[in-house]
């Protein structure tokens, strides 16, 4: 009858528990949900200005070019390399009364900004020749194909160029906003169906269930009002069958529901409460055993519990106790065993007073199999970081404490023997040591950081170099070689270039400024280059006015060769100040190999690059010249 009343009880909690378990759900979904929709409309509205920028910097670049080389607007063949360099789609030019009478696609000559309402967004620069425009993402009135443009004016007034650019990644993250897609990323209990609903037309505008999308909720026999003034999920029936719904309206605009059958949302209550049910029932017998064994001679019985407590003892489980009080006599002898286990135990605070009072960073610890609990000398604590709460913890199960070694074992430093770092700090190492003899398990731990700073720092001197912070010689070679002897270095590597460099006009510099504006020069030189930030990278300075960078860990060769563009574009750009009043520009040479296409080691590559590097180097004395 008892387990009967407690089985009812237990349906019924059960029941509750599905329900509060689904709306909880529902709620971590609906809020997943939102995350999303906030987070890719914070990334759209970047990504717009990123290529509005970039589409404005395209035009500016190419009506220079086009300014310093007149003879270039002629040719299309040349134009449309300078639109393959850039990695733009199309190049127009437009003459004063807004008709395109040059650029890379010959089909669009004399095309005006009279002729469409898309190109005719551009009809406000004919009458200021200081605006700059950039237009939204559409698809182009000639291809439908989803372009952006933007246009400006040359220095000297004569022309405009207008760029246009595919921009796939803005297209992507469009992509990612719409409903569907975020659908699809969702998981979702088995049975229960998401939807995302227009408030103010009731539309299913997205669901889990493709065949519902853009009905109405009208045909589920639910209305939006149901789900404005409700916080936890309800029933309603739907074609003669109970669905069990949750919902809230996110920004007034769309309402986010979640239903569940009635079938799947209780099809595990009967095998709980079967398990259940076995569970009392056994839980029934042993309390029936345990009476019945109680009943026992008082004397047979404790002398027979003394006897299996000392076998447990004698194998090395020293927290068990001897708690025999039936009379006088036993729990005499029960104390005894009890003060003498105690003994044995002190030798642990002994050792600890031992250590402490030596001044040795260096804990012992030691626990048996057949014992739950972990002796410890005071200083372990303090070594490993452990506040009281989790000491108390770790120090009363050697189960939990294994598991913390064999964790802080995760974090080898290389180089030094049985030493670690602890998680808890970037600049706390540990050695441990241990043995085990039968179930006895004896470790050591002394705290090592000390040694282990001294000694990096040693390492960090020798390989930095000294004017540029940055690798020097020795550490570049130790880099590159390590890289290139890994027996998977292409899936490692995966794309990647090694780039030579040589700083352009140092000995000018010196001469003219001194050599205290030369290091100057090249540290600048070594700041420009660290702002750009491939996947990895390793950076040195070879010495003198050569510096070697390697780009490895792309995923496209189109990403790394991004990164030797930038590279490109940035040796023309900077400055630094040689003295208070002078400001010179930065300039360097440099040469490139594509280490995916090569199957050489990295000194035939660094050759390759020297070579390419003083071919750039010569080129550009020439083009200055």
């Amino acid at each position: 009858m008892i387990i009967l009343v407690i089985l009812a009880f237990f349906m019924l909690i059960q029941m509750f528990h599905y329900r509060e378990n689904l709306d909880k759900e529902s709620y971590v979904l609906f809020g997943q949900v939102e995350e999303i929709l906030a987070k890719n409309g914070e990334e759209q509205d970047t990504v717009i200005a990123e290529y509005n920028q970039l589409c404005l910097n395209y035009a500016d670049a190419v009506a220079y070019i086009l300014s310093e080389n007149p003879a270039i607007m002629d040719n299309v063949e040349e134009l449309n390399k300078i639109a393959g360099f850039m990695q733009i789609d199309e190049i127009h030019i437009f003459d004063e009364t807004g008709t395109i009478v040059k650029g890379s696609v010959p089909k669009y000559f004399g095309y005006s900004v009279y002729d469409g309402e898309q190109i005719g967004f551009f009809k406000q620069m004919l009458t200021d020749k200081s605006k700059r425009l950039c237009q939204e993402t559409m698809p182009n009135t000639a291809e439908e194909k989803e372009m952006q443009y933007a246009a400006v004016w040359s220095e000297d007034g004569t022309f405009f160029v207008q760029v246009g650019i595919t921009p796939y990644r803005l297209l992507e993250v469009i992509r990612k906003n719409q409903l569907s897609y975020i659908f699809s990323l969702l998981t979702s209990k088995s049975g229960a169906i998401l939807y995302a609903v227009d408030v103010e037309s009731g539309e299913i505008l997205g669901s889990t269930d493709e065949q519902t999308i853009e009905k109405k909720l009208d045909d589920m026999k639910m209305s939006v009002e149901q789900f404005t003034d409700k916080s936890k999920g309800f029933f309603v029936y739907v074609e003669g069958k109970g669905v069990y719904c949750v919902g809230t309206v996110y920004q007034e605009s769309i309402l986010l529901l979640r239903t569940c059958s009635v079938e799947v949302l209780y099809e595990d209550l009967w095998k709980d409460t079967l398990l259940t049910a076995i569970c009392l029932t056994g839980i029934a017998i042993f309390m029936v055993c345990i009476m019945a064994r109680f009943l026992n001679e008082d004397i047979v019985q404790s002398i027979c519990n003394i006897n299996k407590k000392l076998t447990i003892i004698t194998e090395g489980k020293l927290d068990e106790r001897v708690d025999v009080d039936n009379y006088p006599e036993f729990e005499e002898l029960s104390s005894h065993i009890n003060a003498m286990i105690q003994s044995v135990l002190s030798t642990t605070d002994k050792m600890s007073y031992v250590l402490d009072h030596a001044m040795l960073a260096m804990g012992v610890y030691e626990y048996n199999s057949k014992m739950l609990a972990v002796r410890t000398t005071e200083q372990i604590k303090k070594i490993l970081c452990l506040s009281e709460e989790e000491a108390e913890q770790l120090f009363a199960d050697y189960r939990l404490f294994k598991k913390h070694i064999d964790k802080l074992k995760e974090n080898p430093i290389k180089g030094f023997e049985n030493t670690y770092q602890l998680v808890c700090s970037k600049d706390h190492y540990i050695r441990m040591e241990s043995f085990q003899k039968d179930d006895n398990f004896l470790g050591i731990i002394i705290d090592v950081t000390e040694g282990v700073l001294r000694s990096r720092k040693l390492e960090k001197e020798r390989n930095m170099d000294a004017l540029t912070g940055i690798y020097n010689r020795r550490a570049l070679e130790d880099k590159l070689e390590e890289l290139f002897e890994l027996p998977n270095r292409r899936e490692k590597l995966k794309y990647s270039a090694l780039v030579m460099l040589d700083a352009d006009g140092l000995k000018q510099i010196n001469d003219a400024y001194g050599h205290k504006a030369g290091d100057k020069y090249l540290c600048e030189i070594a700041c420009v280059l660290k702002e750009i930030k491939p996947p990895k990278r390793i950076f040195a300075r070879l010495g003198g006015d050569e510096f070697v960078l390697f780009y490895y860990g792309c995923e496209t060769e189109e990403e790394l060769m991004s990164y030797i563009e930038e590279l490109n574009q940035k040796r023309d750009n900077a400055v630094f100040m040689a003295d208070e009043t002078h400001s010179l520009p930065i300039r360097f040479s440099f040469g490139y190999v594509l280490c995916h296409e090569k199957e050489e080691n990295y000194s035939n590559l660094i050759r390759e690059a020297d070579l390419k590097m003083y071919e750039d180097k010569k080129q550009r004395k020439m083009k200055r010249a």
